[in-house]
């Protein structure tokens, strides 16, 4: 039989047995210990094992509290031992993207190590937070591009509840009732219905007692109950090498694209009937008239596609790039996250956020950011519009060309110029056909093709006004010359609304390439004449680039936070909590926001 999980054999070692060792005083390592943690046990036969447990409904009755207070300590402060993320967006085409992601890091010296009876020692990395959904074309490796060993899914939830419940429990001074472990055990493992009336209860004070009674102090518990709610920590088993602790882990998704705009998601959370800050909610679709929809739709104004980035915070550098579809420019990028507190009309007030904004006309733009606090609201932003070069300059010349015909046509009736019906049809038909061909084309059939979709459907309705034309004078029969030009006026004065509803945009898609210059805060070169603006706010930011307006939402499969303030208070409690109740004062000073 494989690994029994509800009696997991630990050991502890001393730093010279352990790889890696566990050394105290890092920076961030807030748990104190002269040895480090020990599994004796294969990683996948554990998940294996805990999945037959699982299934035989078995309940755990052994949770590992130190493996816990470790993960909850890496799962807070990944700043202090991720240095660097980034994170490429890819079009695949019109209906999907592909996020490609690398973490570099180095593991933390306090990381559970697990240790394979064939003498393969393995460490146990938190990677990120997610959201409990199918993640689609999914793969991590590590830098070499092999295969990491991954706890399935039922040894992940042990994971998560040993870290709730050793949270809780140290919060609680070791006293962790049945109740209460019972009710984290439904939110770590519930459906989607036990998970919601846990929650719930939660809100309506009708939780257990001691669940209750951490909520409301709304400290490290409160935060990680609701970040693990609906969402899990995805670990991960690396080769533990003592000589190899700087690692790069590189991991990709694909995730669906919607092209529905969305508000923006920004309104104020609400908990217990007073303001929480916002959110990264989804935010409601906006109909077919609004304004920003509707003139996105047409191209007057660049199409924005909204990103959200929580892993922003999990590094102490992020990179963000996207790669442009093809037929499709890039008009301006930007990344925001920051902790969108009001500041009461005083700046000063307020933490100045991490922003990044560029106007580059490239393949790949990159955006980049650094020191992201606990909390933060994190998304970035790119403006698109469809390339003017090819299919849409043909698009346009197009309707040109049959708003002249259609022009010509009428002066000679008006000037009743010598034309016969059967010279009038074939001109008619002819150019409907031409024009017709033309539009249907598809040149740029991916995101270029969606971004144009109300133009073409405009263009293609004009190049159906020749023929409309060529029929009446084909059906018509013998008419008053007057009846006849006031229906070809009727036609044409169709033709040059749509043409010239067409004209506009790609005149001002023109325009917007013009503006090619670099706006990013970090470009220091002597010679750039209009340097960066850094916002001093949050908010500033927000409004003066477009992030409370509606855009297009592409969702992430790395979770992002429904509400919570990481405070100074709250910062203290949790290095205070993790440290075993030690000096906060050497904490305070020795980890990072």
């Amino acid at each position: 039989m494989g690994q029994d999980l509800r009696a997991p054999r630990c050991t502890s070692q001393t730093v010279g047995e352990v790889p890696g060792g566990c050394r105290d005083g890092l920076a961030g390592a807030l748990i104190t210990s002269d040895s480090c943690h020990v599994h004796q046990a294969e990683p996948t036969e554990l998940a294996l094992a805990q999945a037959r447990e699982f299934a035989a409904g078995r309940p755990i009755v052994d949770f590992c509290d130190e493996c816990g207070l470790r993960l909850a300590v890496a799962s807070i402060y990944w700043s202090d031992w991720v240095a660097r993320r980034v994170e490429k967006v890819i079009f695949r085409d019109d209906r999907t993207v592909n996020r490609q992601i690398s973490i570099d890091f180095l593991v933390r010296e306090d990381a559970p190590v697990y240790h394979a009876p064939g003498g393969q020692r393995f460490w146990l990395v938190p990677v990120s937070i997610m959201r409990r959904k199918t993640l689609v074309n999914y793969y991590l490796r590590d830098e070499d591009g092999k295969s990491i060993p991954l706890p399935g899914l039922r040894l992940a939830q042990y994971l998560d509840e040993s870290m709730l419940r050793a949270v809780a429990s140290r919060e609680l001074n070791d006293t962790l009732s049945e109740e209460a472990g019972s009710f984290i055990h439904d939110v770590i493992v519930g459906e989607l219905d036990q998970v919601k009336a846990r929650m719930k209860s939660l809100e309506e004070k009708r939780a257990p007692d001691q669940i209750q009674r951490l909520a409301d102090q709304r400290h490290l518990f409160y935060i990680l109950l609701h970040r693990l709610s609906y969402r899990f920590t995805l670990y991960a088993f690396i080769d533990a090498d003592p000589r190899h602790r700087h690692r790069v882990l590189h991991m990709a998704i694909d995730e669906p694209l919607t092209l529905y705009h969305r508000e923006s998601g920004l309104a104020p959370a609400t908990v217990d009937g007073r303001p929480d800050g916002p959110s990264y909610g989804r935010g409601d679709v906006v109909r077919w008239w609004n304004r920003h929809r509707l003139a996105a739709a047409l191209g007057w104004t660049p199409t924005k596609v909204r990103f959200p980035v929580p892993a922003a915070e999990n590094a102490a550098s992020f990179h963000f790039e996207i790669q442009t579809p093809p037929g499709v420019d890039i008009v301006e990028a930007s990344v925001l996250a920051g902790l969108p507190d009001e500041d009461n009309g005083d700046p000063a007030l307020a933490q100045r956020p991490s922003f990044d904004h560029v106007r580059m006309r490239l393949p790949t733009v990159g955006l980049h950011i650094t020191a992201v606090p606990n909390g933060s609201s994190s998304r970035a932003q790119v403006h698109l519009q469809a390339a003017t070069r090819g299919w849409y300059t043909t698009m346009l010349l197009s309707c040109w060309a049959t708003l002249l015909l259609l022009g010509a046509i009428l002066l000679h009736v008006h000037t009743k110029a010598i034309l016969t019906k059967a010279d009038v049809v074939v001109v008619l038909a002819g150019v409907a056909a031409a024009v017709a061909t033309l539009i249907a084309q598809g040149e740029f059939a991916g995101m270029a093709g969606r971004l144009l979709a109300l133009p073409r459907a405009l263009a293609a309705a004009e190049a159906a006004l020749p023929l409309i034309a060529a029929t009446l004078f084909l059906f018509g029969g013998p008419g008053a010359a007057q009846r006849r030009q006031w229906e070809l006026l009727l036609i044409c004065a169709v033709a040059a609304v749509i043409t010239i509803t067409i004209t506009i945009p790609w005149i001002q898609a023109r325009w917007r390439l013009r503006k090619y210059h670099i706006t990013s805060p970090w470009e220091m070169a002597p010679e750039l004449n209009s340097p960066a603006i850094r916002p001093r706010t949050f908010w500033e930011a927000a409004r003066r680039h477009g992030y409370t307006t509606p855009a297009i939402r592409v969702d992430s499969a790395e979770a992002w936070h429904q509400h919570f303030r990481w405070t100074d208070e709250i910062q203290t409690h949790a290095q205070t909590l993790l440290s075993g109740g030690g000096d906060a004062e050497r904490y305070r000073n020795a980890a990072r926001l």
